[in-house]
């Protein structure tokens, strides 16, 4: 007997951005729009600066959905869902890789 099965993998990230960024030495006592702030780095994570050294990791590259991809730094950076809540300093990043059917006998 042989089935087919679809197993579900997801890799979650929870990430506290805070909506401003950290003075160095002085507060500038300027209050920017918080949200740009936050923006911009989750812009950050999805970009090649941050991705390209991630499927460059050895065991990252061997994924079957890596390897298959002309560009694995857009197709992974397209991948990735991110949810941000209003009011909150957290963030979510998920990955869920298409699902491939694995063939098991008995």
């Amino acid at each position: 007997m042989y089935l087919l099965f679809e197993p579900q993998y997801e890799a979650v990230a929870w990430l506290r951005i805070d909506e401003k960024a950290p003075h160095l030495a002085f507060e500038s006592g300027m209050e920017e729009r918080s949200q740009r702030f936050v923006n911009t780095q989750v812009e950050l994570l999805h970009s090649p600066l941050v991705l390209g050294p991630v499927v460059r990791e050895a065991d990252i590259a061997r994924f079957p959905e890596i390897m298959g991809q002309a560009d694995p730094v857009k197709w992974l950076a397209n991948q990735l869902a991110v949810r941000s809540w209003a009011n909150r300093s957290y963030t979510r990043f998920r990955w869920r890789p298409p699902p491939r059917s694995i063939r098991c006998g008995s």
